[in-house]
C-alpha cells in the first residue's frame, strides 16, 4: 500500500477523536492503489461467500460501494445468481429505506452514490410472520474487534437498524485490515457489527464480549 503522506498522528488509534479517525481513514483508503484494491476486494468477497451466515441467508441487504469503500459488486452479483433477494439502500431525508434490486434501474443520489430507483424497485417490508435469514453488509470507516463502528456521521444505518430487533439481521462489516483499530467509543444509539470480514481475517465480535 502507498504511504499515507499528510496523515495526522493518530496516537496508535486508541481513544482517538472520531472526526480525526474519519479523516485519516479516508486518507488511508485513498492511498490504496487500484491493483491493490482489486486484490483486497476479491479476498473480502471470497471470505464472505465462504461464510455460513452468508450461505444461509435468503435476503441480503448490501450497500452499493462508492469511491474507496470495500467493494460489493461481486458479492451482489453472486447473491443474485444464487437466488437470494438483494436489497440496497436509498436515502429519504434523514432516513434510509431498502429496495429490492434485480437488474433494476439505479439512479445517482445527490451524494453521487448509486441507489435503487423507488419508481421501479420494491421497498423492503418487515414481515415477522416469516422465518427469513437476513444479512446486512455494513459500510464504515473504522471498526474495532467488539463491533463498534465509525461511519460517515449521518447515522442512517443506526436509525434503520434501531427499528428492528437486535436479532433481526446478522450484521457483517466489510473493511480493509487497516480499518480495524484497537478501540472505538460507542453510545447507546450505536449499532454494533456481529462479524467483521477483512482480506486477512474474520472477527466474530460477539464472542469477544
Amino acid at each position: 500500500m502507498k504511504g499515507s503522506k499528510g496523515m495526522k498522528d493518530m496516537k496508535g488509534m486508541d481513544g482517538i477523536d472520531k472526526a480525526i479517525l474519519r479523516e485519516n481513514m479516508k486518507l488511508m483508503r485513498a492511498s490504496v492503489t487500484e491493483d491493490e484494491r482489486i486484490a483486497l476486494d476479491s479476498a473480502i468477497c471470497d471470505r464472505l461467500l465462504g461464510a455460513c451466515e452468508y450461505r444461509r441467508c435468503n435476503k441480503l441487504f448490501a450497500y452499493i460501494s462508492f469511491g474507496t469503500e470495500a467493494g460489493t459488486s461481486a458479492i451482489i452479483e453472486d447473491a443474485l445468481n444464487n437466488g437470494k433477494e438483494v436489497y440496497a439502500p436509498g436515502v429519504e431525508g434523514r432516513d434510509m429505506r431498502f429496495y429490492r434490486i434485480n437488474g433494476s434501474k439505479l439512479i445517482k443520489s445527490k451524494f453521487g452514490i448509486y441507489e435503487p430507483d423507488p419508481e421501479y424497485c420494491t421497498p423492503y417490508m418487515k414481515d415477522d410472520s416469516r422465518q427469513d435469514s437476513l444479512c446486512m453488509l455494513l459500510p464504515g470507516l473504522a471498526f474495532d474487534s467488539h463491533g463498534n463502528r465509525v461511519g460517515y456521521g449521518a447515522g442512517y444505518y443506526d436509525r434503520f437498524l434501531s427499528g428492528h430487533g437486535p436479532e433481526s439481521f446478522i450484521k457483517i462489516a466489510l473493511a480493509y485490515d487497516f480499518q480495524v483499530v484497537p478501540h472505538i467509543d460507542s453510545g447507546n444509539h450505536d449499532i454494533k457489527a456481529d462479524i467483521i470480514i477483512t482480506p486477512g481475517k474474520r472477527i466474530d465480535c460477539n464472542s469477544l464480549l
